[in-house]
């Protein structure tokens, strides 16, 4: 959980150090909440079924939501949306 916030905290001041985005302590407490119901579900999952099973599930998922992310910059960069 402190690596979480040190993490979030590392990239609200650099946000601030070097001028780009906005830099607001709501991203920091978003954050390390996000960060805290993540941990949580993960050892609930763990409790229910076994930690083998769970990590190939959330590889498998987040690999997927990966692909997909990249197939939506890619045609966002290809349809002109987004500028590189």
């Amino acid at each position: 959980m402190a690596i979480s916030i040190l993490l979030s905290f590392s990239f609200e001041s650099l946000q601030y150090l070097l001028a780009i985005g906005a830099t607001d302590i709501t991203d920091l407490i978003t954050n390390s909440l996000g960060a805290l119901l993540g941990i949580s579900f993960y050892y609930l999952l763990i409790k229910v079924f076994s930690k083998a099973k769970v990590d190939l599930i959330l590889t498998i998922s987040f690999t997927i939501l990966l692909i997909l992310t990249i197939i939506f910059i890619r045609q966002s960069i290809v349809l002109g949306t987004v500028r590189v």
